[in-house]
């Protein structure tokens, strides 16, 4: 999946950056001062190799004249998310803002005609009474062979509220795989499986859950833990938490691990928080995983105790480290854990184009506006755009376009080549997901705000 506020970066974050990273901005400026030769040219800061001025050779992004299809066509308002897997789009959100009703929906990708939409503690065709628990989908498989996985829940009690002794069994909640040609079941799994409601397992059962956290084309990663981890903030059990690897296609186990909790599948990497902090916001760091085995690659365990991801390509990784009230960014090589630099006065907005191994995040630039840092996996260089660009939320990175737009009083919506020159300005909306051949807005004109409304514009050759 292609997102940015997906891999690390939320959007109170970035409203509040500019704020919170003052100390780092200082910082900045002192490096700033410290770079200028006798000749007063201005060098890239210390933490950087190069900075980039070359020109424009990027065209403007050209997307059609009017928008495919979008929010009119589908039940789908505030999206979440966007999955395209060749003339299939797979769209997730809600139907109005900060509502628990929310949608997975098939769409043709060509025609914006909606082949098939599921709802909530709907239904799930063919799943024996299992119902959509949220709208978490992934799309997984290869091209021609593959399924969207969703969490289901499954009940005896129909009625809200049933009282002990009235159902024969316990609730049921694990991960299904839907066709994307009509939203069938194709397999399920039980993470909690349904037993006996007067059995020992049930008392075992009672307070845990599972979840489906991330998944990739080979593997789908479903945890089985005590619900106030899962739902709440609690983690102080490591080895009551275990993961499940998935294959995507059939469902069968590929391996199972404890004491992790999966963040981010990239290439065959599995990007995970260890303890005692599972949860994004509480203490720990990261460990690296083999998606094949789920054997432990590389740990930042004694170098960066208290590290949290910011984003990920298969090359690398930017992680953000919080000790005593200090905010701290490295770059991380995704192959041992190593540092390959110090990024300290980066924000956390950034966004990443996993197919280019490209990690582009924003910096501070001239006044009111930031500079865009870039890194491909593979170079010896760490590159500064050196000339600015509107100070705005980083939101998609994709064949050597960085989009930027935020939600705000007075947006603006643009994108920008790796030096900083701004090829495109006002865009549709904020940027959730660009292909070859899409490209996807959000229109709504206030956060968290109805109606909320998105648009899918084709990319024009």
């Amino acid at each position: 999946m292609l997102s940015a506020g997906g891999i690390g970066t939320s959007e109170n974050c970035v409203h509040t950056s500019k704020r919170l990273c003052l100390l780092a901005m200082l910082a900045s400026l002192l490096v700033a001062i410290a770079g200028c030769g006798a000749d007063g040219a201005v060098k890239a800061p210390a933490a950087f190799d190069v900075f980039v001025d070359s020109p424009a050779v990027l065209a403007p992004v050209a997307l059609s004249a009017e928008p495919a299809w979008g929010s009119e066509q589908v039940p789908v308002k505030h999206v979440s998310d966007v999955q395209f897997r060749g003339e299939t789009a797979i769209v997730t959100g809600s139907a109005e803002s900060n509502s628990s009703t929310a949608f997975v929906t098939a769409v043709d990708a060509v025609t914006g005609s909606v082949t098939w939409s599921i709802k909530t503690l709907e239904d799930l065709p063919g799943g024996d009474g299992a119902v959509l628990w949220d709208s978490s989908a992934y799309v997984a498989g290869t091209a021609d062979n593959w399924v969207v996985l969703v969490n289901y829940y499954s009940s005896d009690c129909t009625s809200g509220l049933c009282p002990p002794g009235t159902v024969d069994s316990t609730d049921e909640q694990g991960v299904a795989a839907l066709s994307p040609v009509d939203g069938s079941v194709l397999w399920k799994v039980a993470g909690v499986p349904s037993v006996a409601e007067d059995s020992e397992q049930a008392d075992e059962l009672q307070d845990v859950s599972a979840l489906l956290l991330t998944a990739s084309d080979g593997v789908a990663l479903m945890v089985v833990a005590p619900t106030d981890a899962v739902y709440g903030s609690k983690f102080d059990k490591p080895d009551k938490i275990e993961i499940i690897a998935l294959n995507p296609l059939d469902g069968s186990t590929l391996w199972t691990t404890t004491g992790v909790w999966p963040r981010q599948i990239v290439g065959d990497v599995v990007l995970a928080s260890v303890p005692p902090g599972a949860l994004a916001d509480g203490p720990g760091t990261l460990a690296a995983l083999d998606t094949t085995s789920g054997k432990q690659l590389w740990t930042l365990a004694d170098t960066y105790p208290q590290a949290g991801l910011v984003v990920a390509s298969p090359g690398a990784l930017v992680v953000r480290q919080v000790e005593k009230g200090k905010l701290t960014n490295f770059l991380i090589r995704m192959s041992d854990g190593s540092k390959i630099a110090d990024i300290s006065h980066t924000s956390t907005t950034c966004a990443a184009d996993s197919a280019a191994e490209v990690i582009a995040c924003s910096i501070d630039g001239d006044p009111g506006k930031m500079r865009l840092m870039t890194y491909r996996s593979g170079d010896a260089a760490i590159k500064v755009s050196k000339r600015s660009v509107p100070d705005e939320m980083i939101t998609a990175v994709h064949n050597g376009y960085v989009f930027y737009g935020a939600y705000g009083a007075d947006p603006s919506y643009g994108a920008a080549d790796y030096a900083g020159n701004i090829v495109s300005t006002g865009l549709p909306g904020r940027a959730v997901a660009v292909t070859d051949k899409y490209a996807v807005f959000d229109t709504t004109k206030k956060a968290n705000t109805d109606p909320g409304s998105f648009a899918v514009y084709g990319i024009v050759a």
